[in-house]
């Protein structure tokens, strides 16, 4: 909830909303003071840790959707320490992603077999909720097409699972489904299983990078003065243009008025 006075009256006042520039995932928006003739100035970093390409993984699965809503999949995951289960949202977003592994096993050479769910997992994130063992990610049974899954995994697109496997195991089986409480809606519920053996993360971004604005493209002269809105202090006084660093996923807010004409 935001309650900073200063960041209510440009919600309230600004006019000419409009964006900037977007220079990958780094995206800056402007709006006008009409009774000054300031520019208000936001800055967003939308950089994340980029995701090894579908290419890279050991298995992927078919397009879930709700007219294929289910798909089997056998991996060889021999010699391999680690297990990652990824569920990626479709061209449509991630709306009404809820995914379930269902029947997750590892087997060996002779057939042996190992319920996934019976181990710890190392990490586990969803796009919604959060990744649930016998449960579906709205906290409902696992329900496919009808059939009810005792074993298995309910999360939410886009998902990542990590698993440090036993050693042993040569085959990593599965049914990826669409869960009923996705499959009645009328939006969404598009995505794609995938199954890493090493790990799917690359390099991470800087924790903050600086975003460089040109007073020209704000229209506005040389000799601007920045006040960061959040704060309410003056950043400075700057001749053609300023840097700041923003965080990752976070976001900068300015007020930025032109030079006072000369008395």
């Amino acid at each position: 909830l935001i309650t900073n006075p200063r960041v209510l009256a440009v919600n309230k006042s600004s006019t000419n909303n409009r964006q900037l520039f977007r220079r990958g995932d780094l995206v800056g928006w402007v709006a006008d003071d009409p009774a000054t003739g300031d520019k208000f100035l936001a800055l967003f970093n939308a950089q994340d840790q980029e995701l090894a390409p579908a290419s890279e993984a050991a298995l992927v699965s078919p397009p879930i959707s709700r007219e294929v809503s289910q798909a089997p999949l056998d991996v060889n995951i021999t010699g391999a320490q680690k297990l990652y289960l990824m569920m990626r949202g479709g061209d449509d977003g991630t709306a009404w992603d809820h995914a379930d592994w269902l029947n997750p096993v590892l087997v060996t050479n002779a057939g042996k077999t190992l319920d996934l769910t019976t181990l710890p997992w190392q990490n586990a994130s969803a796009g919604w909720g959060k990744a649930t063992v016998g449960k579906s990610v709205s906290g409902g049974p696992l329900l496919v097409r009808g059939q009810t899954y005792p074993t298995g995994i309910g999360t939410h697109a886009n998902s990542i699972i990590e698993y440090t496997l036993p050693a042993g195991y040569n085959r990593f089986k599965a049914t990826v489904g669409l869960d009923q409480a996705a499959a009645g809606q009328n939006t969404g519920g598009t995505f794609q299983a995938l199954v890493f053996t090493k790990s799917p993360y690359q390099h991470a971004p800087a924790d903050s990078v600086r975003v460089p604005v040109a007073l020209a493209d704000l229209g506005l002269a040389p000799g601007c003065t920045v006040h960061d809105l959040w704060s309410g202090r003056q950043v400075g006084k700057f001749t053609t243009g300023f840097a700041p660093f923003i965080r990752r996923h976070g976001a900068g807010f300015y007020r930025i008025s032109g030079p006072k004409p000369a008395k």
